[in-house]
């Protein structure tokens, strides 16, 4: 089978959250699965570059958007699809899409050429929290939604919310989980060495968390709360060390920025508790990965957690307070016996997250896909051609 993955987030040019993680471990995946695939991405560089690494060729397009999201005009087509051409790449039996600015592309290639699109939708753009561009990719993505054969949710919670969103998309929705890589479990840490890993946003609870630490800092004056993980804007990183500050959490507090996913990996063997205190999530993949690391997991329920976070692998965070998180590692602390079985627990049920497991099932979805009719082929190709 012949794949096109089209995702602005990779592990060879940038990951930025769970997006990038899920679209570099399906594509390895897929790989293993002995398809070819070409996975058109960003870089920095000014020029495209191409790079062959046998069946998975990675296009890295320069990274300014007329180059992959320009709008179409009438007689105008994107670079890209000038260039694919002008290369003769080989068109694929399918279209994988993860990121919105790609719509156009995705949409030439159905409509010329028949090729069927799955759209993976990590999270519904409307609900996130409102930057200047939202409006803009919320409507691509609205758009994708309408122009995809198939769009894949992470988790039932995120399916319910598409559909409510656009109930023409219902009939269309599979859900399928991300994926995790499985670690041998290591030596227990301190449980008063804390981790917090995901975007710096108010619907993280990051707030709430500091305002946990500094409750807690009161009984233990050990515990230490590690966060990585930046925020979207220099003002709201800017209001999260003020309140370390006005909290003098200066000594319990490490921040440690962005780091690739390896090196996340390597994090949880450090410390003793990872903290998910969300008030929404489309999935989770940091409380899952906290699972598959043997690491306890104090962590809310909201969204997609709900399918795989309950008492017997977890301390429930009942709400995303200061008082109901700083109790919740509380009792992760007091009660040592109960956290072993639920981190005994936690690593069976990620069993089933198992990346290649996750692969072979979109690789069973892609499948199904017929080709969808084009007037001819002749007029495809003479209708593109005069855009060389």
């Amino acid at each position: 089978m012949k794949i096109w993955v089209l995702t602005n987030e990779f592990e060879t040019s940038r990951i930025i959250g769970g997006l990038g993680i899920v679209a570099s471990e399906l594509t390895n995946s897929f790989v293993q699965y002995g398809a070819r695939v070409t996975l058109i991405t960003h870089h920095a560089e000014p020029e495209l570059q191409v790079k062959d690494c046998g069946p998975l060729q990675i296009i890295h397009l320069p990274d300014r958007e007329p180059f992959y999201s320009a709008a179409r005009k009438k007689n105008q087509y994107e670079p890209t699809v000038l260039w694919l051409r002008r290369n003769q790449w080989p068109l694929p039996d399918v279209i994988h899409i993860h990121s919105v600015c790609f719509a156009n592309l995705a949409h030439y290639y159905r409509k010329m050429y028949g090729i069927p699109i799955v759209y993976t939708c990590h999270s519904l753009v409307k609900q996130e929290a409102r930057t200047a561009g939202r409006a803009v990719v919320s409507g691509r993505q609205q758009r994708l939604c309408a122009l995809a054969d198939r769009i894949v949710a992470p988790s039932k919670w995120l399916k319910n919310v598409l559909q409510t969103n656009d109930p023409a998309c219902k009939r269309k929705i599979d859900v399928i989980e991300n994926g995790i890589r499985r670690t041998a479990p290591h030596d227990q840490q301190q449980r008063t060495s804390l981790l917090f890993v995901g975007r710096l946003t108010k619907q993280k609870g990051i707030e709430e968390l500091l305002a946990a630490v500094a409750m807690l800092a009161k009984r233990a004056p050990y515990v230490h709360l590690t966060i990585i993980g930046r925020a979207s804007t220099a003002a709201y990183q800017a209001r999260l060390h003020a309140l370390v500050k006005k909290w003098k959490l200066e000594p319990y507090v490490t921040w440690l920025g962005f780091l690739p996913p390896q090196q996340v990996a390597n994090q949880y063997a450090k410390h003793g508790v990872v903290i998910v205190p969300s008030k929404q999530e489309s999935f989770g993949l940091v409380a899952l990965e906290a699972l598959a690391n043997g690491v306890p997991l104090a962590s809310t329920r909201s969204g997609g957690l709900s399918e795989f976070v309950s008492s017997e692998v977890a301390e429930v965070i009942p709400a995303v307070t200061s008082r109901a998180i700083a109790g919740s590692i509380l009792n992760i602390w007091r009660n040592a016996s109960c956290t072993e079985e639920r981190i005994r627990a936690g690593l069976k049920r990620t069993e089933m997250y198992d990346w290649r497991k996750i692969a072979a099932r979109y690789m069973a979805l892609f499948a199904q896909l017929p080709k969808h009719p084009v007037e001819s082929n002749t007029a495809a190709q003479q209708e593109a051609g005069r855009h060389d």
